[in-house]
């Protein structure tokens, strides 16, 4: 037992000198965030995502001037069947028009999903025009396979094109709310090398239903689970999310209360099926003035007193505490198990003791804790040094892990965030 007891206390002294050795290389290594996790990149404002109908030329036409942050050429539900091969080809013709409107936020193209069979035809035609859109959207996915094989598609459409694609996958099924995670996981570890980047999440809250066999209400508390769970996927990896469609165009009041509540939620835009709809929808996800001005307030103070070298009290109640009670404090915890192993331990060896000293022998409680612990005699040399190591090396975890916390700030707080809130901001 005594031999169990001393293995014990070096395995784990060697797994969390192996942590620490571990966790300072990768600070040498430029501590680079792992994948899957939040990035700073360029932002695409997406409030209102506006479907138009490809196989209408009139339509997009007249759409082209719209101020919306994002209008989609659709080729899937907002097309009939029998009008698929020219849906496609309209949408490819108004792309390749040099004298086409100039289209003020982001051009995206919808195609149809890849259980159809037709998306292979969609990209194909849509990305052989002389005029690319930014964005594609893919209905649909369920699986890793399907998102592989459009990647394979696009890189082959684009050959020697310099264009990089922005991607919102569409989650509308049971099956794909699920295998959400590892789609997202699997896109993360594999983007570098592509030129079609995953840009968001988009919830179809119609298809949804229809696959659960829910009923639509006015309230939508049947789909409010799975809205949710898509705010938390979308922000874990750092993407949009895009709430569902009001599907009563003609109801305001409706559509307000939906905007607000999906703002409220985490979602970053909405999709909207007419123009009536932009503008209510692009103002419930717009910052307030209010918001803006605390923004610019947060930077310009955290700008002054870091070059002062001290902390603005706004910004340390607001990242701090903040830091603390989300990260700082369950890692501390973590950490806190494994010194409290000893002083389970300790406190072992003392009943231990109790239970082989003369006046605990013979019949009586003392059996109890000699038959449970067995004969352990007191703490040798060997293992007061090991407990004193442990105690350095928990000393040092907790000091990598404030630097590991001070190489994270830096990151997120040195340059483009600022850039980001004092430019686009301002803009909106």
């Amino acid at each position: 037992m005594l031999l169990h007891t001393r293995l014990y206390d070096v395995s784990y002294f060697l797994l969390l000198l192996h942590c620490r050795a571990h966790a300072g290389l990768k600070l040498l290594s430029g501590a680079r965030l792992p994948p899957g996790r939040p990035t700073l990149r360029h932002y695409t404002p997406r409030r209102a995502v506006l479907y138009v109908p490809g196989s209408d030329e009139r339509k997009i036409t007249k759409a082209l001037g719209l101020d919306v942050d994002c209008m989609v050429l659709d080729c899937e539900d907002g097309v009939a069947a029998n009008k698929k091969k020219e849906a496609r080809e309209t949408v490819a013709r108004v792309l390749s028009q040099p004298q086409r409107p100039r289209v003020r936020g982001d051009l995206a193209v919808r195609v149809n999903a890849v259980s159809t069979g037709l998306a292979g035809d969609d990209l194909q035609c849509i990305l052989a025009s002389s005029h690319l859109p930014s964005t594609l959207l893919l209905p649909k996915v369920e699986d890793a396979d399907q998102l592989d094989w459009v990647r394979d598609q696009v890189e082959r459409a684009l050959g020697n094109r310099q264009h990089r694609l922005e991607l919102i996958v569409c989650v509308e099924t049971a099956l794909g709310l699920l295998n959400c995670q590892r789609l997202l996981e699997h896109a993360a570890a594999t983007a570098a090398r592509l030129r079609l980047q995953l840009a968001g999440l988009l919830f179809g809250s119609d298809d949804f239903t229809a696959s659960i066999g829910a009923r639509r209400t006015r309230e939508a508390t049947e789909v409010l689970m799975a809205r949710q769970q898509l705010v938390v996927l979308a922000k874990a990896f750092g993407l949009q999310a895009i709430d569902m469609v009001t599907i009563d165009f003609k109801d305001e009041e409706l559509l307000r209360r939906q905007c607000a509540e999906g703002a409220a939620m985490g979602f970053t835009g909405k999709q909207v099926i007419h123009p009536s709809q932009v503008g209510p929808t692009q103002e419930a996800f717009a910052p307030t003035p209010a918001q803006l001005d605390r923004a610019k307030r947060l930077v310009h103070e955290f700008n002054q007193h870091q070059q002062q070298g001290k902390a603005s009290r706004e910004c340390e109640s607001m990242l701090g505490w903040h830091q603390l009670f989300t990260h700082e404090l369950p890692l501390m915890l973590c950490c806190c198990l494994l010194p409290g192993c000893f002083c389970f331990r300790r406190q072992h060896d003392r009943y231990a003791e109790r239970a082989t000293s003369p006046q605990r022998c013979g019949s009586g409680p003392g059996h109890s804790w000699r038959g449970f612990f067995g004969k352990i005699k007191r703490p040798t040399p060997l293992s007061f040094c090991l407990k004193m190591c442990w105690v350095c090396l928990f000393v040092g975890q907790c000091f990598d892990y404030r630097l590991w916390m001070w190489v994270l700030e830096h990151h997120i707080h040195s340059g483009s965030a600022h850039v980001f809130l004092e430019e686009n901001l301002e803009e909106r």
